[in-house]
C-alpha cells in the first residue's frame, strides 16, 4: 500500500514540473532570497552551494537556510516529529503542495534496515498534523485537489 501512496505522490509532482522550469533555483535565509543558476548539496549536507550565471559559488550553512529550490523542487526546513517528540535539528522536506494553510511534504529517509524510503506528512504552519498512510491517503489527495491516476 505504501507503494500506491508514493506512486500517487510522485505522479502528482511530475504534473507540476512544466511550471517549475520557469523559476531558477534559490536559497532563502534571514537575509533574503538569493537566486542561482543551480544549487548543489555539499558533502554530508552540511551546507548548500549556489552557483551563479558567472560560475561564482556562494556557500550557505545548513543552519542559516530556511528553504531552497533545487532542480524544480522546493525544500523547506521543518521540525521532524517522531513518536510525539521533536528532534534538535530540523530536516529539509520537499514541499509537494499547499492549500488553506496546510502543506503536504515528503521526507526522504532510511527505514530500520537502512533502505531508502519516502514518508509524507501534512503540516499546518510548523506543526505536524498527520502522517500520510494507507488509511488516509485518498482524503489527503482529495483535500489538496491533487489528481491521482
Amino acid at each position: 500500500m505504501k507503494t500506491i501512496i508514493l506512486t500517487a505522490i510522485m505522479a502528482l509532482t511530475v504534473l507540476s514540473t512544466d511550471a517549475k522550469s520557469l523559476i531558477s533555483d534559490y536559497v532563502v535565509t534571514d537575509d533574503g532570497i538569493s537566486y542561482f543558476k543551480s544549487v548543489k548539496y555539499s558533502y554530508g549536507d552540511a551546507y548548500l552551494v549556489g552557483v551563479t550565471e558567472t560560475g561564482e559559488r556562494v556557500k550557505f550553512l545548513r543552519d542559516e537556510i530556511k528553504s531552497f529550490r533545487k532542480e524544480g523542487d522546493v525544500f523547506r526546513k521543518t521540525k521532524f516529529i517522531e513518536n510525539g517528540t521533536g528532534c534538535d535539528n530540523c530536516v529539509f522536506m520537499r514541499l509537494i503542495h499547499s492549500r488553506h494553510g496546510f502543506s503536504l511534504c515528503m521526507y526522504d529517509c532510511l527505514d530500520n534496515n537502512g533502505e531508502p524510503m519516502k514518508r509524507c506528512f501534512v503540516y499546518k504552519d510548523d506543526q505536524k498534523v498527520l502522517e500520510v498512510d494507507n488509511k488516509n491517503y485518498k482524503q489527503i489527495i482529495s483535500f489538496f485537489s491533487l489528481r491521482y491516476n
